[in-house]
């Protein structure tokens, strides 16, 4: 990876210099791809605004039937997507999880418990998960097993709240007279549908698979990186043997570099296996599969045994695994 910080540009023309807090160029490229799918890939009721100098802060806005439209300001750590991005309630919302004496802060697993968040999460299905956060008619609480009704929260809400002026943001105008926003949006399928040619080519270049076949941290597909899966050993309930385990997410080996070594479900793993999904893909990856097959070996100390031993194992306890 070259230690020069990369130029990424998209719609919003936001410059190489507003990433320069994130740490590794690789994370910087991730932020940018999140910002850039709200951007041209917009969600009913979310918007989100970000300055063309300085996107370690963003703003978010929610607009649901109860609250009306909410201003939310979201902080990128360092270290985004590995660690969640800090968001805050700027406008007065009467809710249980939202703390008026701690700025604003939001009680959300997703944002505060590192079990309940995964790299995986984008921007965009961070921001709706919010909106169902405040739509929901009632919420269950991190710290115990009892929901609050939230009817009676938006009741007085909207008693204490009716004549209050809005939070107005010097950033992105929000709460200003003058305020306006606009959405634009433009589906690929419905592109591909209208222009029978357009459809070819999406369907012989596998396009559609491209694109979604991406790991989960750095949603870099198969063609810029190397995708595999993260394994680990399980000890059998009997005996001292242990299978080679995986919950088959896909991971790229940059993640794997960067430190990810939680599943998406937050299973554990201490091993990177790739995966031969092309033809040009696997020309990459066989040299890495060998020698990952080889370090768990010598980690286990397995003795004297080729890398095809502890594939073996992987393949076998995916067929008991089925079987049951």
């Amino acid at each position: 990876m070259p230690n020069a910080t990369p130029f990424f540009v998209f719609s919003d023309h936001i410059s190489s210099t507003s990433v320069a807090f994130i740490a590794h160029p690789a994370l910087q490229h991730r932020l940018l791809q999140d910002i850039a799918e709200l951007q041209t890939k917009p969600y009913s009721n979310i918007k989100l605004h970000v300055q063309d100098d300085n996107i370690s802060t963003a703003c978010l806005i929610l607009t649901v039937e109860s609250y009306g439209s909410m201003h939310l300001t979201v902080n990128f750590p360092a270290n985004y997507t590995l660690s969640p991005p800090s968001i805050r309630m700027d406008s007065k919302v009467t809710h249980p999880n939202i703390k008026k004496e701690d700025m604003g802060h939001i009680c959300a697993s997703i944002l505060d418990t590192e079990m309940d968040y995964t790299s995986a999460y984008t921007l965009k299905g961070i921001a709706i998960q919010l909106l169902s956060f405040f739509s929901s008619d009632r919420i269950q609480q991190v710290d115990g097993d009892f929901f609050f009704d939230l009817e009676a929260f938006r009741a007085v809400h909207l008693d204490e709240r009716a004549d209050d002026p809005p939070y107005q943001c010097p950033r992105c105008n929000f709460g200003a007279t003058n305020y306006i926003s606009s959405e634009i949006s433009l589906s690929q399928g419905n592109f591909a549908e209208a222009w029978p040619k357009v459809g070819h080519v999406i369907n012989e270049f596998n396009v559609i698979r491209t694109r979604e076949l991406k790991c989960f941290c750095l949603k870099l597909d198969f063609l810029e990186t190397k995708l595999g899966v993260g394994i680990d050993l399980a000890k059998v309930e009997k005996g001292n043997q242990h299978w080679v385990v995986s919950e088959f997410d896909i991971i790229s080996q940059d993640d794997f570099n960067l430190g990810v070594g939680r599943s998406v479900q937050g299973v554990p793993f201490q091993y990177w296996l790739p995966l031969p999904v092309s033809e040009l893909h696997w020309a990459k990856v066989r040299d890495d599969v060998h020698s990952s097959l080889a370090h768990v070996n010598d980690t286990q100390n397995y003795g004297n045994v080729t890398s095809d031993y502890t594939l073996f194992q992987f393949l076998n306890d995916i067929i008991i695994k089925l079987s049951k």
